[in-house]
């Protein structure tokens, strides 16, 4: 379902390794680490479906009002295509100026470039919180929401960006655009409307899903749950309808009404798996741990197959721990449960292999890897991620050139792939290779503190010593753990000393 981010949720369809490593990464609130993905859904094959995508129009070209040399070296650098480099130095530049609106736009201008729209979002956002008047922020802010499926809300943003003092040469043709795309998915609902119970009652929830998620990119949330509400009052024993229900009033920020509401489909529903397990996702952001951690076992003892439900358990238990001595316990014990019941799962035990990690017990980490490649030898992530454990023992060269060669081959556009190969050449000396390959994936929208230090290792190895700090800075806010981070240090640290 689309959110005021335009952003999307993993399905327990699509996932995967990698997504499985998005979900550890996104971690519930109260982590350590981040917080929990706010949910929502593409509108993508609905919108190809009902003839309303309109092409986004591109930002205007990027400007600085800025005096600083910093600004100007990085939108020379993103004039002259190269978004990575743009990005760092703007990222350095924030981190010593954090409350430089000029800043926080051309970053987001580059994201957006790099196909990061909602970091650009956030950065358009940050730069109007700065500077509320800032006429250019505004336009590209517009265009991004335009681009994530939402155009009245981009309509909204550009009146506020022509209130502003926008010109003509900034919006361009934005207005006729927003317009035309408008009253594309106006029309789009009306058709998805009057075909809501064509396919007959199996069908009902799956259509009502396409004119939810109409009506939220027209920003008429109410009348999406007018709609459902209506329907859920004629076939009240409908699961799917209920639960979409529940999952709409979640998005709007009512969580007691959607708890409401999937509490009275699980009482008609007992047997429903998935509904008890956005029961537990709901009561988990009301702050109800205990709760949350009965639900999802309830979830889990109809249906052990849900993968993304055990990992999901896990990072509760994580974050329900706190900082013991012994933090990983019950969330390791509830991966294990979840292998127990999908063995050899690639999702479970490759975040299995990197809570292994994160404490430090690589041994343990690459057995793990080494069980799922036994069994899958051909996966990407296994064979990237067991690549970048051993290369911290040089005396691993060949096996790392040998695993990350084969993680090239079986999946070369994952960042995670990209990422073990900049190291095996890193190992192999070939260092400007190397840096050449891990900046556009430090200062990209997958990047990793450990691939910013690899970074930061790699440009103190060939003398750029300010980028060496600005690189390990930057892994150091991501966050690392253990060794990692008392190397991330070190390097800023001496990196950034004089001399």
């Amino acid at each position: 379902m689309l959110s005021d981010k335009g952003c999307t949720v993993i399905r327990p369809q699509n996932l995967n390794e990698s997504t499985a490593l998005a979900l550890r990464r996104a971690r519930p609130a109260g982590t350590r680490r981040g917080v929990a993905a706010r949910g929502c859904a593409a509108l993508t094959a609905l919108l190809l479906l009902a003839g309303a995508v309109a092409a986004s129009p591109l930002l205007p070209p990027a400007t600085s009002d800025s005096g600083s040399a910093e600004l100007k070296e990085a939108l020379a650098r993103l004039q002259a295509g190269e978004p990575a480099s743009a990005r760092r130095l703007v990222r350095t530049y924030l981190l010593d100026r954090p409350d430089d609106a000029a800043g926080h736009e051309l970053l987001g201008h580059v994201q957006f470039q790099q196909g990061d729209l909602q970091g650009a979002e956030g950065s358009f956002e940050r730069a109007l919180e700065l500077d509320p008047g800032r006429a250019s922020a505004l336009v590209r802010l517009a265009i991004t929401q335009a681009a994530t499926g939402r155009p009245a809300l981009a309509r909204q943003t550009l009146d506020r960006a022509v209130a502003a003092g926008a010109t003509a040469q900034q919006t361009g043709d934005l207005e006729t655009r927003l317009a035309r795309d408008i009253r594309k998915r106006e029309a789009a609902v009306r058709r998805v409307e009057r075909t809501v119970e064509a396919g007959g009652r199996e069908e009902i929830a799956r259509r009502l899903h396409d004119v939810v998620d109409l009506h939220f990119s027209l920003q008429q949330q109410h009348r999406a749950v007018e709609i459902l509400e209506q329907y859920a009052r004629r076939y009240p024993k409908d699961r799917d309808l209920g639960v979409l229900l529940a999952e709409t009033y979640a998005t709007l920020g009512e969580p007691r009404r959607a708890l409401a509401e999937i509490r009275r489909v699980v009482r008609v529903h007992p047997e429903a798996a998935r509904a008890r397990f956005f029961e537990a996702k709901v009561l988990w952001s009301l702050a109800e741990q205990h709760d949350a951690l009965d639900a999802i076992e309830r979830s889990l003892a109809l249906d052990p197959r849900q993968v993304d439900a055990w990992i999901q358990l896990s990072e509760m238990h994580h974050a329900h721990e706190g900082h013991g001595a012994d933090v990983h316990e019950h969330s390791r014990e509830a991966l294990e449960r979840g292998l127990t019941a999908n063995p050899h799962s690639p999702a479970l035990l490759v975040v299995l292999a990197e809570m292994q990690r994160e404490e430090d017990r690589l041994d343990e980490a690459n057995a793990t890897l080494r069980a799922m490649l036994d069994e899958r030898p051909g996966n990407g992530v296994g064979l990237a991620r067991l690549a970048l454990n051993l290369a911290e023992d040089p005396a691993q060269r060949d096996e790392v050139r040998r695993l990350a060669r084969a993680a090239a081959q079986a999946e070369p556009e994952l960042t995670l792939v990209r990422h073990a190969v900049a190291r095996s050449r890193q190992l192999d000396g070939e260092q400007a290779e190397a840096v050449e390959m891990l900046e556009p994936i430090c200062y990209g929208p997958q990047r990793t503190g450990e691939s910013c230090l690899h970074l930061a290792q790699g440009f103190a190895s060939v003398g750029r010593r300010n980028d060496a700090a600005a690189a390990a800075r930057e892994a150091l806010a991501l966050g690392l753990v253990g060794r990692s981070e008392d190397a991330a240090r070190a390097l800023a640290e001496s990196s950034a000393a004089p001399g």
